[in-house]
């Protein structure tokens, strides 16, 4: 069964700011970056332990030169991929550990 993947506000905030960031000097690069971020998201769906090991309880997926950080939770019907936030990789003083 498919975990189902939600996005928190912050994460969506996130979002919002980077693309909004990147559409200021070029819209179609940043709407493909949303359209890609979403994607690689939702491909959390099929395999949620995917990303690399990122702190207690998260787990964190590169796209391009940022890292999507979630949790893979369980609830009483099925497991729950929880996008917590989206950040610049340069930003993040924790490196991810190899997995």
């Amino acid at each position: 069964m498919a975990a189902k993947v939600l996005f928190s506000p912050r994460a969506e905030a996130d979002l919002e700011s980077i693309g909004d960031f990147i559409a200021l000097d070029d819209r179609p690069t940043a709407v493909r970056f949303v359209r890609t971020f979403r994607e690689r998201s939702l491909s959390l769906e099929e395999l949620p332990e995917r990303g690399v090991p990122f702190g207690k309880g998260t787990r964190a997926l590169v796209v391009g030169s940022y890292l999507i950080l979630y949790q893979v939770r369980q609830d009483e019907a099925q497991q729950l991929v929880v996008i917590a936030a989206v950040v610049h990789a340069s930003r993040v003083r924790k490196r991810p550990s190899p997995a």
